[in-house]
C-alpha cells in the first residue's frame, strides 16, 4: 500500500482499491 492508498488506488495499485476501479 502507497500514496494510493489514502486516493484510491487507481494511479498505481487499481488491485489494492477497488473503490476507484469498478
Amino acid at each position: 500500500m502507497g500514496p494510493d492508498a489514502s486516493t484510491g488506488g487507481s494511479l498505481q495499485s487499481p488491485r489494492t482499491n477497488p473503490i476507484n476501479n469498478p
